[in-house]
């Protein structure tokens, strides 16, 4: 399907071909996309793109049972401490 729609944007005189603003538009979004990557490929190193996961409230509850609600608290903020790097 996608395949589908870039050949109708690219044939001119089809019924969905861009005209030359939206062309434009394209190429300044993808321009955007390419600074965007290289700022934060800069920033990041090699963090950049890697996955970071965090765990809920429920999540912490069902690993640990036994803890009440103030250990549960506790365990969490140091987790957002390490995951900000506070």
């Amino acid at each position: 399907m996608s395949g589908f729609m870039v050949c109708m944007y690219c044939i001119p005189g089809s019924g969905g071909n861009l005209i030359l603003p939206e062309w434009g538009m394209v190429v300044a979004w993808s321009l955007l996309g390419v600074v965007f990557y290289a700022i934060c490929k800069s920033k990041y190193k090699e963090d950049f793109g890697s996955l970071v996961e965090l765990i809920s409230d429920e999540d912490s509850a069902t690993l640990m049972p036994e803890a009440d609600e103030e250990e549960l608290d506790e365990v969490i903020d140091h987790a957002i401490d390490v995951v900000l790097g506070v």
